[in-house]
């Protein structure tokens, strides 16, 4: 009973201190599904079985061992007003044990770790179970719904050509590029046209927030779904279950498509569950564990482990994009018919390249990677970074779809698009003070061998997108949507508000003075 005594608080303590974190940190519960306390609870108690059990080694015993253990776990794992909680009501109840009994004794110490570990357990285990019961979650199922599209015959296996989805963060349309940005992204356009790209001059996103984009995107259908269930719910974390196993990935594992996803660092967006995963480091936290050791001293590991595991820096995000763009083409290698999702977070914020490569920044600079009032600088200092970043970014696609088609045997489908556009004049609380033409004009490029490009809507919008692409490659039946743009304000992102009259060019918004502030 008493080796009992000895281990039980280290458990506690390491077991429950990733719920204390999420609990603690209110964009976590936004943002991150409970489910993805799982993988930090799990390596918050291995790492605890390490130390118990180097600490045994050290001093060939559990009683000393067991403190020692608990004390690295709260040291490590815990934020500071947690951790000087616990060592003062430690010093006073050894004490006050110790008065009692009329002898020091280092059960003591056990018995008062015990207690405060079974005490924070409980309390904090409460508030995460009371907020779980306050959630419907048996209604998240219901998100999206299947799509309804008949399909007519089943291409044949040498004729399913791998698919490429390339979603470059807030890449906007070049004719909005050019009236608010003063910007000629003409040249890119020329050089997607002379490859073989259709580029429909008119497509607008549906929605202005990826999370919402894609998840529309992916599953085909305007998230009507998402508003009756969700409702007010300021939650976001509920879509990720429809982006990860999206009905496009259904449909295509149905037809015998391997999966390929890439790191994007981006939870919603960065799908693992493939058959294939590539990224840049070897350790690739996910936004709640990387959020978890940055916040405690586990963030003391960061630097010594940055060449084998991203944490949240300018070179970590640097070398994503650019390991992303160098690496796609390399899959062309892998075996068998391809689904291939791509979200590179640029030229959306952080402002990390200009037309001469990376920035240089000073150490511990604080990049943003807000949009609109989340910019923190100026309209032109967002003109000025976004522009140079598309600058970096346009040779570099170009070169990624040379080398992508050089090593390709069989033409495969590319669609290279923007979830939804800039945010220089963007204000999430308010449409009429948004400028919906900037924010909705997207870049939308198709690679579509054999297809008539005729026959690609001047207008089409990601809604379609694979409905189009399975009418023509798979014998699919999907009615083609009609291109609608929902706002999405706060606090309540799923109230979408129907903006589609309101995409005017010459909107007032979008005509600020450069000089003020998004």
């Amino acid at each position: 009973m008493k080796r009992l005594l000895y281990v039980v608080h280290g458990f506690l303590f390491a077991a429950i201190a990733p719920i204390i974190h999420y609990m603690m940190i209110a964009g976590d519960r936004v943002y991150e599904s409970p489910g993805r306390l799982v993988q930090p609870i799990i390596l918050a108690v291995v790492l605890y079985l390490i130390l118990i059990a180097s600490a045994a080694i050290v001093f060939r015993n559990l009683e000393n061992a067991g403190v020692l253990a608990s004390l690295l776990v709260l040291a490590f794992f815990y934020l500071w007003p947690i951790f000087d909680s616990v060592l003062i009501a430690l010093v006073v109840g050894a004490v006050l044990l110790g008065l009692v009994a009329r002898r020091f004794e280092m059960l003591h110490i056990h018995l008062v770790l015990d207690v405060c570990s079974v005490l924070l357990t409980g309390y904090y285990l409460f508030l995460f179970l009371s907020n779980l019961s306050s959630l419907p979650l048996q209604n998240y199922a219901h998100l999206v719904i299947p799509v309804a599209g008949s399909q007519s015959s089943q291409i044949t296996a040498q004729d399913r050509p791998d698919i490429y989805y390339i979603i470059l963060d807030a890449y906007g349309r070049a004719d909005m590029l050019q009236q608010i940005y003063g910007f000629d992204n003409s040249a890119f356009i020329q050089g997607l046209e002379q490859r073989g790209f259709v580029v429909p001059p008119l497509s607008r996103s549906n929605y202005p927030r990826t999370i919402l984009s894609l998840s529309s995107s992916l599953n085909m259908q305007y998230l009507d779904g998402a508003r009756q269930v969700l409702g007010n719910s300021e939650l976001w974390w509920p879509l990720e279950a429809p982006l990860q196993n999206s009905q496009v990935r259904l449909f295509l594992e149905a037809q015998g498509y391997r999966t390929v996803f890439f790191a994007t660092h981006f939870d919603e967006t960065d799908i693992r569950n493939g058959n294939y995963y590539e990224k840049p480091y070897a350790l690739m936290p996910d936004n709640l564990e990387e959020t978890f050791i940055g916040e405690t001293n586990l963030d003391l590991f960061s630097d010594p482990l940055s060449n084998v595991m991203f944490h949240s820096s300018v070179e970590s995000f640097r070398k994503t994009i650019l390991f992303d763009l160098e690496t796609l083409p390399k899959v062309v290698d892998i075996p068998g018919p391809k689904f291939v999702f791509m979200h590179i977070i640029s030229p959306h914020p952080p402002f990390l390249f200009n037309a001469n490569g990376p920035i240089s920044f000073k150490k511990n600079a604080i990049v943003s990677i807000g949009d609109g009032q989340g910019f923190g600088g100026t309209a032109s200092d967002y003109r000025i970074g976004y522009t140079g970043q598309v600058q970096f970014l346009d040779p570099q696609v170009l070169n990624m779809i040379d080398a992508l088609l050089a090593r390709s045997s069989q033409k495969p489908i590319i669609i290279i698009q923007g979830d939804h556009g800039p945010g220089m004049f963007l204000n999430y609380s308010s449409a009429d003070d948004t400028c919906i033409y900037e924010r909705f004009s997207i870049l939308n490029a198709y690679y579509f061998p054999g297809v008539d490009p005729a026959s690609v809507p001047a207008d089409i919008s990601p809604v379609d997108t694979f409905r189009f692409v399975f009418n023509h490659y798979f014998g699919a039946h999907f009615d083609l949507l009609p291109s609608v743009q929902y706002f999405s304000a706060e606090p309540g992102p799923f109230q979408f508000e129907d903006v589609t009259d309101q995409y005017q060019p010459n909107q007032p918004t979008c005509s600020l003075p450069q000089s003020s502030t998004p």
